[in-house]
């Protein structure tokens, strides 16, 4: 995407998709690539679903999103969330991106 395009609007689409209110504020998380390239990791957790994004922020900006399916107890969210956690971390180490 385009870097000229605000930030803050791209997030608060996948905030409204997570149910959350645009009001909501994550702090993003510095998280370095086996490559040593720099993202930014951000968790939306909603009351049904919980998503995570990346940007890698250049020419232009890099996205990634990972969304857990509907969550059926709370009990299980928050291993749910954890799993897919790491699964998405796992991911974003091993990734490259030409900007």
């Amino acid at each position: 995407m385009n870097a000229q395009v605000a930030l803050d609007a791209v997030l608060n689409i996948w905030q409204d998709k997570a149910g959350l209110n645009t009001d909501d504020t994550t702090e993003p998380v510095v998280f370095l690539t086996n490559k040593k390239q720099q993202l930014e990791l951000y968790t939306f957790k909603g009351k049904h679903r919980t998503i995570f994004v990346a940007v890698h922020k250049g020419k232009k900006h890099t996205f990634f999103r990972l969304s857990d399916s509907m969550k059926i107890s709370h009990k299980n969210n928050e291993i749910l969330d954890k799993q897919t956690e790491i699964t998405f971390h796992n991911l974003l180490a091993e990734i490259f991106i030409f900007n």
